[in-house]
C-alpha cells in the first residue's frame, strides 16, 4: 500500500520518470547492440533471423517487436517485415498498440511438426476424391498435424 502522503500527482510523476528511464535504457541497449554489430559481428541473414525469432517466441510465448529489434540489432521496421513473413507460415497473434506484442496460440509450439496452410488446404480440397480407406488416413493426418487455429488465444 502506498504511503498516505503519496499523492496521485506524485505517483504519476514517478511513473513518467520510470517509463522515460526504461525507454532510455532500451534505446541505449539498441545503440550498444548496433555498435557491437558494426565492430565486426556479422548481421544474420533474414531467414536465420526469422528462424531465431520464431524459436524465441515459441519459448517465451510473448515478446514485443521493439524488444526483438533491440535483441537482433535491427530496426523495428525490419522486425515488422519479418513478422509479416512469419505470419504466413505460423499462426502468430500480433497485437498492435500500447501493450501489444507477438505470441503464438496456446498449445502451439514450433518444436512440434504441423502442416502448412497450403498442405492442409490441399488435403481438405481432395478429401472428396480419394477412396474411403485413404480418406480415413488423410483425416487422421489432418487431426494429428493440422494447426489448431481455433485454440484459446491466451499465451501460457
Amino acid at each position: 500500500m502506498l504511503h498516505s502522503k503519496t499523492t496521485k500527482k506524485q505517483l504519476c510523476f514517478l511513473c513518467k520518470v520510470f517509463f522515460q528511464t526504461l525507454h532510455y535504457l532500451v534505446d541505449l541497449a539498441f545503440t550498444i547492440r548496433l555498435q557491437q554489430r558494426r565492430k565486426g559481428e556479422p548481421a544474420l541473414e533474414p531467414s536465420e533471423r526469422r528462424r531465431k525469432i520464431i524459436e524465441l517466441i515459441s519459448i517465451r510465448r510473448y515478446d514485443t517487436m521493439r524488444n526483438l529489434a533491440c535483441e537482433f540489432g535491427v530496426s523495428w521496421q525490419t522486425i515488422f517485415r519479418d513478422m509479416q513473413v512469419l505470419a504466413g507460415e505460423y499462426p502468430l497473434i500480433i497485437t498492435r498498440g500500447n501493450g501489444g506484442g507477438i505470441t503464438l496460440p496456446k498449445g502451439y509450439y514450433v518444436s512440434q511438426r504441423y502442416l502448412t496452410l497450403k498442405q492442409e488446404d490441399a488435403i481438405r480440397r481432395n478429401l472428396d476424391v480419394v477412396n474411403t480407406e485413404d480418406r480415413a488416413i488423410f483425416e487422421s493426418i489432418l487431426a494429428d498435424f493440422a494447426c489448431k487455429r481455433n485454440l484459446d488465444n491466451t499465451n501460457t
